[in-house]
Protein backbone atom coordinates (compact mmCIF):
# COMPACT_ATOMS: atom_id res chain seq x y z
CA UNK A 1 0.00 0.00 0.00
CA UNK A 2 2.82 2.38 0.84
CA UNK A 3 4.54 1.61 -2.45
CA UNK A 4 1.37 2.58 -4.31
CA UNK A 5 1.17 5.94 -2.54
CA UNK A 6 4.90 6.46 -3.15
CA UNK A 7 4.64 5.78 -6.87
CA UNK A 8 1.56 8.00 -7.20
CA UNK A 9 3.42 10.83 -5.49
CA UNK A 10 6.38 10.38 -7.86
CA UNK A 11 4.08 10.46 -10.89
CA UNK A 12 2.30 13.56 -9.63
CA UNK A 13 5.59 15.36 -9.03
CA UNK A 14 6.82 14.41 -12.50
CA UNK A 15 3.59 15.63 -14.06
CA UNK A 16 3.69 18.95 -12.23
CA UNK A 17 7.37 19.53 -12.99
CA UNK A 18 6.86 18.87 -16.70
CA UNK A 19 3.78 21.10 -16.73
CA UNK A 20 5.59 23.94 -14.96
CA UNK A 21 8.64 23.67 -17.22
CA UNK A 22 6.49 23.71 -20.35
CA UNK A 23 4.54 26.75 -19.14
CA UNK A 24 7.81 28.53 -18.30
CA UNK A 25 9.09 27.72 -21.79
CA UNK A 26 5.91 29.19 -23.30
CA UNK A 27 6.25 32.32 -21.17
CA UNK A 28 9.92 32.63 -22.11
CA UNK A 29 8.99 33.18 -25.74
CA UNK A 30 6.56 35.99 -24.91
CA UNK A 31 8.21 37.72 -21.95
CA UNK A 32 11.82 38.87 -21.89
CA UNK A 33 13.35 38.64 -18.43
CA UNK A 34 11.79 35.31 -17.47
CA UNK A 35 15.29 34.26 -16.40
CA UNK A 36 14.73 36.17 -13.17
CA UNK A 37 11.84 33.88 -12.24
CA UNK A 38 13.84 30.76 -13.10
CA UNK A 39 16.89 31.93 -11.12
Amino acid sequence: MRKLIYSCTILTLLFFSSFISSSVMAQDENLPGTEYYIA
